[in-house]
């Protein structure tokens, strides 16, 4: 009779008897509760409680005893559990354990009872309450159905009434190793610990299959036996974690319980075997100790007995057997590193560090399940650290071992070659695949640039240019045809721009090698390069677009009308460079601005060159002039339409350098942003801000100030405090300060933007939202902001009296805003019409050249003395009055 169909009747006897013995139970005399028992609070803010010491444990070694003997004969020994995850080893004794838990709170306690050991073979669950029983029968030798909740591990329901005593039995029984790390959960706090759990073993499964699929790809490449092992090793070590951890039982085979103990049975000394053949293979032990050699080829054969075992003996013998070869087989296989290290073999000494931290996981995991060491974090989790390390190592210690046979083979190579009567013509192929691309033949950058140096070192330089053409969408094809027929796809490509090319009477020839004439060189990727010469702008401007309308038909190929994406950078010589690396880098710069144009043509021009040593200069320079104090402020006022006065300011900051002279802010800002400067420079233009507004105030012109901030100010985690350390310090009241930002920065990151701003807001600082109209935000995300403040963006403003779709979009856009309570401010008004449309629009504030351009501290004092727009003249605000 097979062993299969022994587990199948021995589980079926298994659960009647467990049925019949818990029917009997339910109909027996309950006298179970005493005094003596373990009692656990239960209360409603604790997410865990762990029960392993506060258990009561009875040993029924015969396992005949029923629920009414445990519960009502008082011969019983019971024992107070001493550990706190019980462990009793490999046992054949049944064991029960009981506690009672008192719900302390005035409402019901939904609780989870959570034994976390997948291995058990019988556990059932009796709860008592208010002299009702009810129960479970679960284990690993039933369908997975049987569980209450479908977890890897038992987890059993539980409903706690309030003030009210429920005692629980649990009885476990198992051919294996018996434990129980039980402990009572909150709901919502079990399934997080549980996903963090599941999530931490993912990562390691994740990294076996990596390791599996790679060694397998090395193995399929070079056909070495040691590969082959060592995938058969990892893939059996993570089939046996996964069968420990009932993973595989829960989602490969829910309903056939026989084969995840088989399994489980088979994995472990299969594991065994496939570490004995990889050990011999890898270390060539064979060649270097034929004694031990003998020694691990008769472990071999104790690990096949042990498989065979599985099929024969029972359950309980077996997996002894099993786990009883681990240990000794372990530390022989770890004696074989150190000595295969010590006759040479170097790729030994990742075999030994990474055996060790195995065999250390291996032994802890053994005497825990022998009993011999308590249920801990590190007997638990040993073992899968310490493959996850040796499995990473050994893949080390193969590509080591790679490496050193292709440089063997490298060398042999390379004395043939060196030895061989026809060296020179081996150096010319070599030199000639050096300096061409091996799958079209075009000669390389190396021999495009040498070429370019040739013509720019004539004695007379004719002017030429260098033409860069690049595909755009040629990774579509990569990945929707794969990389050979990308391949011939470029094969054909290259072929229609060589034809097109070499047909022109002003593109120069690259190289000659022997028949061939190249006009064309590839760069890389799929990028080329070919030369025109003599050229000029309109030259090049006539040539190049009829090239692009030649090289954008589409390509036939496969049945497949394949569409392309050229774009084209052109630098000219001597003109835009005068050493092949510079124009190279030119031509790049061209090709880099012909991506973002519709025509995909650009010639280059320092104009378009944002990668200037001028520009690299700034970078330092600004750093330097925020440290220095070399920046200055400029106030903007901002007029308070219906009083007709100024009632704020815009702090608008100015670089003067010294070399070259006013740097305007949408020059030097961005490249503040690139670098990280934008953040001291903010806290600059804060504090001189900030301090101007403060003396304003003491000098009777109580003023708001703006400031505007970037989105990567929001970032800062200090930033909210730095800017109320700043008002404090100066001792500005919060609300003259507003904080402007654009719509664009504010979408970069909207949840971001919506705390940070929030934040502000609730310290007094007004929020203003600047150039409304530009971005991509809406009226319905910007309400959610807490914004007091919405300034129209001068494009719409400053011609508004003469183009009536401007005036149209300024006039709906503050019906809109006003009817959601902003206050609105319109930027760029430069005449007096501009101005008094505005005013009948009922705009709130206005900015702009019309009333005063941005001025200095000093300035601006002496203007809010003079201005007709200050409050102390107030002949606008009469006049409307009037």
């Amino acid at each position: 009779m097979s062993k299969l169909f022994l587990a199948l009747l021995m589980s079926g006897l298994l659960v009647l008897s467990e049925a019949l013995i818990a029917a009997q139970s339910v109909d027996a005399p309950v006298s179970f509760v005493d005094e003596s028992m373990p009692r656990v609070t239960v209360a409603p803010n604790v997410p865990q409680i762990i029960l392993g010491r506060q258990l009561a444990v009875y040993e029924d070694r015969e396992g005949t005893a029923g629920f009414d003997q445990i519960v009502n004969d008082a011969s019983l020994k019971w024992l107070p559990s001493l550990q706190e995850t019980p462990n009793y080893g490999y046992t054949d004794s049944t064991f029960w354990f009981k506690t009672r838990f008192r719900n302390t709170s005035e409402r019901p306690l939904e609780r989870l009872l959570v034994v976390s050991y997948p291995l058990l073979d019988q556990l059932t669950l009796y709860r008592v309450a208010s002299s009702h029983i009810d129960y479970v029968v679960t284990g690993d030798i039933l369908p997975f159905a049987s569980r209450p909740v479908q977890s890897r591990d038992f987890v059993f329901p539980l409903l706690l009434p309030p003030g009210e005593d429920v005692v629980i039995y649990l009885r476990a029984r198992s051919q294996g190793a018996v434990q129980l790390p039980i402990s009572l959960w909150e709901p919502d706090a079990f399934h997080i610990e549980d996903a963090e759990l599941i999530g931490g073993h993912s990562i390691y499964y994740g990294m076996l299959l990596v390791m599996v699929f790679y060694n397998l790809f090395l193995y399929f490449s070079i056909r070495e036996k040691a590969y082959l092992y060592y995938v058969g090793f990892v893939s059996l070590f993570l089939i046996m974690q996964t069968g420990m951890n009932g993973v595989l039982f829960q989602y490969a085979y829910p309903d056939w319980p026989q084969i995840h103990q088989l399994s489980i049975l088979l994995a472990v000394p299969l594991t065994t075997l496939f570490s004995c053949l990889f050990t011999l293979n890898f270390l060539n032990l064979k060649t270097l100790s034929p004694r031990l050699t003998r020694i691990l080829q008769g472990a071999a054969v104790l690990a096949c007995l042990a498989i065979l075992g599985a099929f024969i003996l029972p359950y309980s013998y077996s997996t002894r057997f099993s786990v009883a070869l681990v240990a000794p087989i372990s530390i022989l296989i770890l004696i074989s590193g150190p000595l295969a290290w010590k006759k040479g073999n170097k790729a030994a000494r990742y075999f030994v560090l990474a055996w060790i931290l195995l065999l250390m996981g291996t032994t802890l995991a053994a005497l825990n399940k022998f009993g011999l060491i308590p249920r801990t974090t590190l007997t638990e989790y040993g073992l899968q650290w310490g493959s996850a390390i040796e499995a990473l190592l050994l893949s080390f210690a193969l590509a080591d071992r790679l490496n050193r046979e292709r440089e063997a083979r490298i060398l042999a190579q390379k004395a043939i070659i060196e030895q061989a009567s026809l060296r020179e013509v081996a150096e010319e192929r070599l030199i000639y695949q050096a300096t061409h691309h091996g799958l079209i033949g075009f000669p390389n950058a190396t021999l495009l640039k040498k070429r370019v140096e040739e013509l720019l070192g004539a004695n007379e330089v004719e002017p030429f240019a260098l033409v860069l053409v690049h595909l755009r969408r040629f990774h579509e094809i990569n990945k929707t045809l794969g990389h050979d027929n990308a391949d011939q796809v470029l094969k054909l490509i290259a072929r229609r721009l060589a034809v097109g090319v070499c047909d022109s009477p002003h593109v120069t020839l690259i190289e000659s090698c022997g028949d061939e004439l190249h006009w064309v060189a590839h760069l890389d990727g799929v990028t080329f390069g070919f030369l025109i010469l003599p050229a000029s702008q309109s030259l090049v401007g006539s040539y190049v677009p009829e090239l692009m309308e030649s090289l954008v038909e589409p390509i036939e190929f496969d049945g497949l009308r394949i569409d392309l994406g050229v774009m084209i950078g052109v630098a000219l010589a001597p003109e835009h460079g005068n050493d092949a690396a510079t124009l190279m880098r030119h031509a790049q710069i061209g090709l880099d601005v012909a991506n973002s144009r519709d025509n995909g043509f650009a010639i280059y021009s320092p104009d378009l060159d944002s990668y200037s040593a001028k520009r690299l200069g700034l970078m330092g320079d600004l750093r330097k002039a925020i440290q220095e104090d070399e920046l200055t402020l400029s106030f903007q006022p901002q007029v308070n339409m219906t009083l007709g006065f100024v009632t704020g300011l815009e702090a608008l900051v100015r670089w003067q350098h010294p070399q070259h002279g006013f740097i305007p802010p949408d020059e030097f800002i961005p490249m503040a942003e690139a670098t990280g400067l934008i953040k001291p420079l903010t806290v600059w233009v804060l504090e001189r801000a900030v301090s101007a507004a403060v003396q304003l105030l003491e000098a009777g012109f109580p003023l708001t100030i703006s400031v505007n901030i970037s989105a990567i100010n929001l970032r800062e985690a200090n930033f909210v405090s730095n800017v109320c350390d700043i008002l404090t310090r100066y001792r500005l009241p919060e609300n003259q300060l507003i904080l402007e930002i654009t719509e664009s920065a504010i979408m970069s990151d909207p949840d971001l933007a919506l705390r940070v701003l929030k934040d502000l807001h609730e310290h007094g600082v007004q929020i203003a939202i600047d150039d409304f109209g530009t971005g991509h935000s809406s009226l319905s995300y910007i309400r959610k902001l807490p914004a007091q403040e919405i300034k129209i963006d001068r494009s719409f403003v400053m011609e508004m009296d003469k183009v009536n779709d401007d005036a149209v979009i300024v006039e709906t856009t503050l019906s809109m805003c006003h009817n959601l309570g902003y206050r609105m401010v319109a930027e760029g008004i430069e005449n007096d019409d501009v101005y008094r449309l505005l005013e009948r629009m009922k705009c709130d504030y206005a900015q702009g050249y019309f009333m005063a351009r941005p001025m200095p501290l000093p300035a601006l004092k002496t203007w809010l003395m003079d201005s007709e727009w200050s409050v102390r003249n107030i002949r606008r605000s009469s006049v409307k009055s009037v």
